[in-house]
């Protein structure tokens, strides 16, 4: 299990090295927090931990972005939980005073971009709106967000277009120090939960994607506890071991609660 494989090599290699300062919303005493601690020393990025409380607002996120201790980030890991709508609100209130017309056509021409697969920061629209924006929230050297745990898909859209980065969920576990599955960096396709209709999607969450390399996931439970989120299954990885002779075996996971042995 590594957080590099969530960094692909191409089209352009995006691991993270000494230029790269690592904003995280995971607390250290967590073993996701942790993981990324050691990450950074690994990749030898700068690493800023500020805390946001579990009910955090716009005023709370902005607090800490604008502080003159926060470096810009270049690269942002959260908790869904606690980043996700902060963030939305955050970036909302900072295009407030902008014309409505210049923000309804900045995002339906970005949307049609990201709908071909696109994520940029060089169009028109960003050079009269979204660079501005970026520079006042102090994001405008962010090249990756990614958070733990699902976000709604019509907000992983607007924080791809508003910020122009590759912005993905990943899904870990109480025990492990990286993620179990995350989505590809550069994938952007849509696609709706088994039946229900594209048009249908509002509230429709984004994909968490495939397991990480080196990880099998086998899901057990029928597909009406799934799309409710009751999720259960198994892991599998040669970097889990169980018990002092190091056995590689599946390890059964209900929801996500910590790793233990079938009932």
């Amino acid at each position: 299990l590594s957080w590099l494989s969530l960094f692909p090599v191409s089209p352009t290699p995006s691991r993270p090295s000494h230029k790269d300062t690592l904003l995280s919303f995971h607390h250290p005493s967590t073993p996701t927090g942790f993981g990324l601690a050691l990450f950074a020393l690994y990749t030898q990025t700068s690493l800023y931990l500020p805390s946001l409380p579990h009910n955090a607002t716009h005023e709370d996120l902005s607090i800490v972005l604008l502080s003159p201790s926060c470096p810009p980030p270049t690269l942002i890991f959260a908790p869904s939980a606690i980043l996700d709508q902060p963030l939305y609100s955050f970036l909302l209130q900072t295009m407030l005073g902008d014309s409505s017309f210049i923000i309804k056509h900045a995002r339906n021409g970005k949307l049609r971009l990201l709908r071909e697969g696109v994520v940029t920061r060089s169009t028109w629209w960003d050079s009269i709106l979204f660079d501005g924006m970026r520079k006042d929230v102090h994001l405008h050297a962010l090249r990756s967000l990614i958070f733990d745990g699902p976000v709604l898909q019509s907000r992983l859209d607007f924080f791809r277009i508003a910020l122009g980065v590759p912005t993905i969920s990943s899904q870990g576990h109480a025990f492990l120090l990286a993620p179990l599955s995350a989505a590809m960096m550069w994938d952007f396709q849509r696609l709706p939960p088994p039946g229900m209709e594209e048009n249908e999607g509002v509230q429709e969450k984004g994909s968490v994607g495939p397991p990480v390399s080196g990880v099998e996931l086998k899901l057990r439970g029928d597909e009406a506890e799934i799309a409710a989120g009751r999720v259960k299954g198994e892991v599998r990885s040669s970097s889990l071991r169980v018990g002092s002779f190091g056995i590689d075996c599946w390890l059964w996971v209900a929801g996500l609660d910590p790793l233990a042995t079938p009932p």
